[in-house]
C-alpha cells in the first residue's frame, strides 16, 4: 500500500489499521474461494477511513502511545497483585494445616 505522508501519517495509519472498526470493515470485504480468503485491490481502495487534520494526527498518536504505555503499566502491576495474592492464599493454606 502507498500513502501519502503529507496527508496521513504512518502510526496514524497503522493505529487505524489496529481498531476493530477497520479490521471489521476488512472482515466484511473477504471473498471466500477454495477455502482461502481474500481481499483485493478494489476491496482496500473502498476503504473509508476517518482522516484527522495532519497536526491532529500526531497529537492523536502521541496521546494513544502513552495511553498504550499506561495500560501496559497497569496490565504489569495488575499480574503482579494476582501473583501475590495467589502466594499469599498458599502461604495461609499452609499454615491453617
Amino acid at each position: 500500500m502507498r500513502i501519502d505522508n503529507c496527508v496521513i501519517t504512518p502510526q496514524f495509519l497503522k493505529i487505524l489499521g489496529d481498531s476493530q472498526l477497520i479490521r471489521d470493515r476488512i472482515s466484511s470485504l473477504f471473498i471466500t474461494t477454495a477455502g482461502q480468503k481474500t481481499v483485493n485491490q478494489g476491496h482496500i481502495t473502498s476503504l473509508q477511513l476517518p482522516l484527522a487534520p495532519f497536526a491532529e494526527q500526531s497529537r492523536i498518536v502521541a496521546k494513544l502511545e502513552s495511553l498504550f504505555a499506561l495500560t501496559a503499566g497497569l496490565k504489569t502491576q495488575l499480574a503482579k497483585a494476582q501473583q501475590t495474592q495467589a502466594l499469599l492464599a498458599d502461604v495461609l493454606l499452609e499454615t491453617s494445616i
